[in-house]
């Protein structure tokens, strides 16, 4: 299984953690399956290192077409943690996206890295 390190907010970490976002929204996709080593950044007075991980074992992709239909951007939304309207924010002109659902989250030993990734890449 590929492993990627994972650069993400604490507010969304800490949502995954409970339990309240089971999908992760980004703009590009990593092979799967893989696992995901969860850097939560500094912004936010979050802590700058891997705290946590999980397993990814599918990811969807979406379009803008896609977010017409109710039943689709209501199940997107509710279980991102996020709007309508900040969904299509962040889909922008590109009109589509990733769906990374959440698999068998765990909290780890807290561990400092190096290389600090602007969104996500592959771990040796």
């Amino acid at each position: 299984m590929e492993k990627i390190i994972l650069s993400i907010n604490p507010q969304w970490l800490d949502k995954i953690r409970k339990h309240k976002k089971i999908i992760e929204i980004r703009k590009t996709k990593p092979r799967t399956p893989f696992e995901a080593l969860c850097y939560e950044t500094k912004k936010f007075n979050g802590c700058g290192e891997i705290t946590s991980k999980f397993k990814c074992f599918q990811v969807d992709k979406i379009t803008i077409d896609d977010l017409a239909d109710s039943d689709i951007s209501n199940f997107v939304c509710r279980f991102a943690g996020i709007s309508k309207s900040e969904l299509k924010l962040y889909m922008g002109n590109k009109g589509y996206i990733y769906l990374w659902y959440v698999d068998e989250f765990c909290d780890i030993e807290h561990e400092k890295i190096n290389y600090i990734p602007q969104s996500w890449v592959y771990s040796k």
